[in-house]
């Protein structure tokens, strides 16, 4: 038996395409490569947001965004047929405004966009063939929070004002599957 691995990066990009194409086929969402997939370690997420700001070419093209903060955890561990389980955080992005209020901020981003990219994500997720979440019928492990003004303490992460939804411990099980002979 060879071994060909599965890569977390590549798994998320195939899920993230089947979110894209349902929400455009739902008119949630407007552009065949929305939401936009980076996945980088936190600081260089940061400097590749400010770039892009920078540039101008990529201006209107940031949001929303699905980041994969990386490094991520992959525990070998496992029994067959799981090749590894993997334990990330991805987080969901859009623009916002400086709302003072959190009300304004759920009727503006969470609501109409955040909400239903994370809703679509799960459910791509959990429907991936080469996921394993624990069972047929358990859903994914994970812990979410809503976050506004994104960043820590007072400071926004990005160079931009963003709202976003943080999938911390996420937990998945990726099979031997295809790619293995």
């Amino acid at each position: 038996m060879e071994f060909k691995p599965k890569y977390l990066v590549d798994i998320l990009g195939e899920v993230i395409g089947r979110v894209r194409y349902k929400m455009n086929e739902q008119n949630l969402l407007t552009g065949v490569d929305k939401p936009y997939f980076i996945y980088d370690t936190l600081p260089k997420f940061k400097e590749r947001i400010a770039a892009t700001e920078k540039s101008g070419a990529l201006k209107f093209r940031k949001y929303p965004l699905i980041y994969l903060q990386l490094p991520f955890n992959e525990n070998y561990d496992v029994d067959y047929p799981l090749l590894y389980e993997a334990t990330c955080t991805i987080y969901i992005l859009n623009r916002t405004k400086p709302q003072p209020y959190a009300e304004r901020r759920y009727d503006d981003v969470f609501r109409p966009a955040l909400y239903p990219i994370f809703e679509h994500l799960i459910n791509e997720l959990e429907a991936q063939k080469d996921i394993y979440s624990g069972g047929k019928r358990k859903p994914l492990s994970y812990a979410k929070r809503d976050l506004m003004y994104w960043g820590e303490g007072a400071a926004n992460v990005s160079t931009d004002i963003v709202d976003a939804i943080e999938i911390s411990n996420l937990k998945l099980g990726i099979y031997h599957g295809k790619y293995c002979n």
